[in-house]
C-alpha cells in the first residue's frame, strides 16, 4: 500500500487505522493536526479512520507563541 505523508511517498505492508499508522511512525503527539485527503480528521476519529492505498496524509505540528 502506498501513502503520501507530508509530501513523501511511503510504502507500507498493511492498511489499518490512522491511529495505528501514526503510532508506528511515532507521529501521534498531542499537538498535531492530521489532514487526510484534504480534510482535517478529528482526533476522536483516528481509531476508526481506515487508510487506503493512495491516501494523502499531512501531519501538521501546532506551534504556540505570542
Amino acid at each position: 500500500m502506498s501513502l503520501t505523508v507530508n509530501g513523501h511517498l511511503i510504502e507500507t505492508i498493511e492498511g489499518g487505522s490512522l491511529e495505528s499508522f501514526l503510532k508506528k511512525q511515532k507521529l501521534l503527539y498531542s499537538r498535531v493536526a492530521i489532514e487526510l485527503n484534504g480534510q482535517i480528521v478529528i482526533r476522536s476519529l483516528y481509531k476508526e479512520t481506515i487508510l487506503k492505498n493512495g491516501d494523502v496524509v499531512e501531519v501538521i505540528g501546532v506551534v504556540g507563541g505570542g
